[in-house]
């Protein structure tokens, strides 16, 4: 189960250097639904509504479909 959870969180920073942050928040997404305290994929999460401008969840699930 961690080997998971941490296979997500990497891809997201992955994703995250990238720029591709749409992937990066997918992957921080899986990362915490495996693993609701994963404290670090969650402010990264944070941090990626913030540079897009999003203020929450809500709002990327809208610019996003």
């Amino acid at each position: 189960h961690i080997e998971l959870v941490v296979a997500h969180y990497d891809l997201g920073v992955f994703y995250e250097k990238q720029g591709k942050f749409d992937e990066a928040i997918q992957q921080y997404q899986v990362a915490l639904k495996l693993e609701p305290s994963l404290t670090q994929a969650s402010v990264n999460l944070k941090n990626i509504y913030l540079r897009k401008g999003l203020k929450n969840k809500m709002e990327f699930e809208k610019t996003s479909q």
